[in-house]
């Protein structure tokens, strides 16, 4: 098997990965996909063994730098989800149970992510990304039809739009359902203190 058949086996696989993971994530399976995980790692690691051109030393990069993004994704998540409902004292679940967007940083159906400059920070960007995907199917709504890549410049448009009404350098991002509609939403705005 050639290196760029490779790559393309292990681009692949880590998109089913990541469905596997949402699929775990939304309740449609009781274990993670630790095997499928596995599989892709070892594939990773033979091909740091290869020899690469330069291209194909910067897709394996790129896929390398994704995977690294995605586990610390899932690995945040698999806590959370051991964390949700164990951990936590009676009260606290109840008062989690109404969050408002200026102050529920901890909870579950709360994301927030600084961003700076989108175009320097793209793993930033893809957690945002997977972030609203995972909240939207949580809560039974359809995944965004939106790639990564578009997902990416309408960031960079909002930031520009915030940044000329606002008057401001430092953004956030927040994915937050709203309890009203009961629909996850995205608002870009100046960054808040976590006071």
């Amino acid at each position: 098997m050639t290196v760029d058949e490779q790559l393309s086996q292990f681009d692949e696989g880590l998109r089913k990965l990541t469905i596997e993971y949402d699929i775990f994530f939304t309740g449609g399976k009781k274990t993670p996909p630790t095997n499928q995980r596995f599989r892709i790692e070892v594939i990773l690691k033979r091909l740091l063994e290869e020899r690469m051109s330069f291209a194909q030393r910067f897709r394996y990069n790129q896929l390398a730098a994704k995977l690294a993004v995605y586990k610390d994704l899932w690995r945040r998540q698999l806590q959370e989800k051991e964390e949700k409902g164990i951990l936590r004292p009676e009260k606290e679940l109840n008062r989690l149970a109404k969050p408002e967007l200026e102050r529920d940083f901890d909870h579950p159906d709360y994301y927030r992510q600084p961003i700076h400059d989108p175009d320097k920070e793209t793993g930033k960007i893809l957690l945002l990304y997977q972030e609203l995907q995972s909240m939207r199917l949580r809560h039974g709504e359809k995944k965004l039809n939106m790639s990564v890549t578009q997902f990416h410049e309408l960031v960079v448009q909002k930031v520009k739009q915030v940044r000329a009404t606002q008057k401001c350098e430092n953004l956030e991002f927040v994915v937050y359902l709203d309890r009203e509609t009961q629909k996850v939403k995205l608002v870009g705005r100046a960054e808040r203190n976590r006071t």
